[in-house]
């Protein structure tokens, strides 16, 4: 079935609209109309200011122009977006970011905007942030595999990750040429570097980018594949025209409409059709329809039967289901009648009879099964898990419970069932899908958390174990005695999991890719920062025992106090950059909120100033001079300065890349 694209006007409660429509024969598979009397805001670039921060529902409120404000979502926020900031500092209100509007405002709610800054072509998505190339979900998995090929060969910048762009390949890039490919990034590339350079210096209030001065999206997106394009309003004919010479879609015939007697509009019929898009009834073939209402906090849709056209009922009413499933993954955008087909649409009946060999090389191409039984589901999850997916399902019901219990991640309403709550791994108590990103944050910052304390302890025990061994080694005296051990053990073990616990969850760590499942909890950039940091100590306590040990022939009290005091220290200073592992900012912000972390360690130094002072033989201390304090603090000090250095340097090179 040929496919072609009309952008027609269409006069529509006394005012002009400029209706784009991708049709496959006579019927309309997409559908957008812009008001010409009102610019559109979608997809604009702007300097924005952060007006008010809402860190309940980890959003903010940046207005774009006078008088013109849009939500942005802080959990979206990535380093690189900030003006006139160090990248991964903490937010506030008068700050200038760079947004891009990624819907329009609907009624009371105002536009919503991201950071994600990105432009898209026919063939390729661009947006500022990793340099990494990806693929629509929409694409078979050798198409994936032969475009990420092409990627690396074509776009080496960004597989060496010398520029700050990362490139997803749209679904039309499988019919694509590598010469339209290459042209096409070049040209977004350029505009991007363009918007990202200019970001950093124009004005409050700028407007860097206007989507509405480019290509409709649907002729980007489709030109390559449609027979035809047709339209009624001039200026769009010439963009059109000198978009399809550019790129050679000479197999796209651009035809200019100009009919006295009937518009373009009526001839295609787009009034009905823009009716029948913006009715809440929707009518199924089978005789069935489905009540869509649209609300401010979510979309309701009821699926009624109707009026039986006759035959079996059981027939009826599985006909219905089939159509109402696909209509509904139509009407969110799930399914698109224009690339998906029979193969990625199933119903439990066709599943059940399919072996797992034959289902193993479809599954993942999905995207509906429809009457499904809870064993179908469960079927579902055991295959897509052998294709090495992470499964997560959601489910209210009974019938849910077998998928809810296999599935790597199980999420139930807490309006659900019991069955189906005992058989999840979480239970939203609100029924809200914003809970899940809530969730997943406080379990990440968590393990985030324990990663830190067992950096901490590995360092400070590795230290301990080879100064006593060395020490005895050598013969020198035992550095530290049983009561100072069991007060570094104090320290270590109790004070250290405190702090570490007391820190709150962090937004930033859902910037970050799962971990997988296989990972050891003692990661690569943790066996690095363990070795530094305990060398760091054994090579400084190891000079202060030798060098006494030469120089004076022995260890006095007042020496071995320095050493323990200075063991302490250290660990007291470590501390800081045990905070400071994986994170992307420094240590010492966001300082209210880690009061907790600051209290426990003003008790460490309070505590070891007091049996230093204080602990006499049982210790095996002597009072220090406040000028020793100074040298021991100000010296010890130098670990956590110089870790700071390191982790802002990393920053550094990290937002150059």
């Amino acid at each position: 079935m040929s496919k072609r694209i009309v952008i027609a006007h269409l006069p529509w409660e006394g005012k002009d609209y400029l209706v784009h429509t991708l049709a496959e024969g006579e019927r309309p598979v997409e559908l957008t109309a812009l008001c010409r009397e009102k610019e559109t805001l979608l997809g604009n670039i702007y300097v924005g200011r952060m007006e008010k921060l809402a860190p309940g529902i980890r959003g903010a409120f940046v207005s774009f122009a006078e008088q013109q404000s849009c939500f942005l979502d802080l959990s979206r926020v990535k380093e690189g977006y900030l003006l006139k900031k160090a990248p991964g500092t903490e937010l506030h209100v008068g700050d200038e970011i760079v947004v891009q509007i990624q819907r329009e405002a609907q009624k009371t709610k105002l536009p919503s905007a991201t950071a994600e800054l990105s432009l898209s072509g026919s063939a390729l998505a661009l947006y500022y942030g990793k340099p990494e190339i990806s693929c629509s979900g929409r694409l078979l998995p050798e198409q994936k595999k032969r475009l990420k090929a092409l990627g690396s060969r074509i776009f080496p910048e960004l597989s060496g990750g010398s520029l700050p762009f990362g490139v997803i390949f749209r679904t039309a890039s499988a019919d694509a040429s590598e010469e339209e490919i290459r042209q096409e990034y070049l040209e977004l590339s350029e505009k991007l570097a363009r918007i990202v350079q200019y970001g950093t210096m124009r004005s409050l209030y700028s407007c860097l980018y206007r989507a509405s001065d480019v290509v409709p999206e649907l002729v980007k997106r489709y030109a390559p594949s449609v027979s035809e394009l047709v339209t009624d309003d001039r200026e769009t004919y010439e963009i059109c025209r000198e978009y399809l010479e550019r790129h050679d879609f000479h197999d796209c015939r651009l035809t200019w409409y100009e009919d006295q007697l009937t518009t373009l509009a009526k001839k295609e019929n787009l009034e009905y059709h823009v009716k029948q898009a913006l009715d809440k009834r929707v009518e199924l073939p089978s005789g069935g329809f489905l009540v869509i209402e649209p609300t401010e906090a979510l979309t309701a849709i009821d699926v009624n039967s109707g009026k039986q056209l006759g035959g079996r009922k059981n027939t009826f009413l599985y006909s219905v289901n089939q159509e109402a499933a696909r209509e509904i993954a139509r009407q969110i955008g799930l399914w698109n009648d224009a690339a998906d087909g029979e193969r990625n649409h199933i119903t439990g009946t066709e599943f059940a009879a399919m072996s797992d060999e034959e289902l193993l090389g479809r599954v993942q191409e999905l995207k509906i099964m429809s009457r499904a039984r809870p064993l179908d589901k469960q079927r579902l999850v055991k295959l897509l898990q052998q294709r090495g997916e992470v499964v997560a399902v959601t489910g209210d019901g009974t019938n849910d419970a077998p998928a809810l219990n296999f599935a790597n991640v199980g999420l139930s309403m807490g309006s659900g069932t019991s069955v189906a709550k005992d058989a999840s791994d979480i239970t939203l108590l609100d029924d809200s899908f914003a809970s899940i990103a809530t969730a997943v944050m406080w379990g990440r910052s968590l393990y985030r958390n324990i990663q830190r304390f067992v950096l901490f302890q590995l360092t400070i025990n590795f230290a301990a174990i080879t100064i006593c061994f060395i020490g005895a080694l050598f013969g020198t005296d035992m550095p530290l005695t049983v009561v100072q051990i069991l007060w570094v053990n104090i320290i270590m073990d109790t004070f250290a999991a405190m702090a570490m616990a007391s820190l709150p969850p962090n937004p930033e760590v859902m910037l970050e890719k799962p971990r997988p499942r296989d990972e050891f909890i003692i990661t690569p950039g943790m066996a690095r920062t363990l070795f530094i940091c305990g060398g760091i100590m054994v090579a400084v306590l190891l000079g202060m025992l030798f060098w006494w040990t030469i120089t004076e022939g022995g260890l006095t009290v007042r020496q071995l106090t320095l050493f323990f005091s200075t063991f302490v220290f250290l660990q007291f200073w470590n501390m800081f950059n045990a905070k400071g592992f994986e994170t992307r900012h420094s240590v010492f912000t966001c300082l209210g909120g880690c009061r907790e972390f600051f209290l426990i360690l003003a008790a460490i130094g309070v505590g070891q100033v007091l049996i230093v002072e204080f602990g006499g033989e049982v210790f095996r201390t002597e009072p220090l001079s406040w000028m020793q304090w100074a040298e021991v603090i100000g010296f010890t000090s130098l670990l956590a300065v110089s870790g700071e250095i390191i982790r802002a340097i990393h920053r550094k090179r990290k937002q150059l890349r």
